[in-house]
């Protein structure tokens, strides 16, 4: 096999076993985009919310998030964290 398609080779296996080639719409991994009701490709602040029955220490938690500040947490914001992170925000546990 050529040089140029090995590196091919590995540079597509390298996106497949990280996740990126997984992302659900606007580049959220499958995890965060379960959050993502409206399917937009963000997840806004009353979607987040909705995943938690302590309201105030949600809220907290999406500021911290949403580094931007615009009320939304997009692909850069949601993307350093494993997707059982947002696996917990969905069964209302504390993540």
């Amino acid at each position: 096999m050529k040089l140029h398609t090995k590196m091919l080779f590995l540079s597509a296996a390298l996106v497949v076993a990280t996740g990126l080639g997984c992302a659900g719409k606007g580049g959220l991994s499958k995890g965060a985009s379960a959050l993502d009701a409206d399917k937009d490709g963000k997840i806004s602040r009353s979607e987040f919310l909705a995943r938690y029955q302590a309201k105030d220490k949600a809220q907290t938690l999406f500021n911290r998030l949403d580094a931007s500040g615009d009320g939304f947490l997009d692909r850069d914001e949601t993307g350093s964290y494993p997707d059982d992170f947002w696996t917990k925000t969905e069964t209302n546990a504390e993540p």
